[in-house]
């Protein structure tokens, strides 16, 4: 099977508001199989994916802030 998509939302309202919640949805020749996914679980794949997506975060971060000096280097202003 392989991992066709992945989804955790922080519920807005209802029962499980300011909750994690998220499908896991596995695809092969034979169809799709969905999994929901407990606030415990989202928690998991955090820990999991959480340095990746801090490395991520902060490689934005850089690639912004050198665009922005690049940006004023050659001395174009939105003024």
């Amino acid at each position: 099977m392989r991992l066709a998509k992945l989804e955790i939302e922080r519920m807005k309202y209802g029962p499980s508001k300011d909750q994690y919640l998220g499908h896991i949805k596995f695809d092969d020749e034979h169809g799709d199989v969905t999994v929901k996914l407990s606030e415990d679980d989202c928690y998991k794949l955090f820990e999991v994916i959480g340095d990746a997506v801090i490395a991520t975060a902060k490689e934005a971060a850089s690639n912004l802030t050198c665009a922005i000096i690049e940006h004023k280097a050659k001395g174009i202003s939105r003024d």
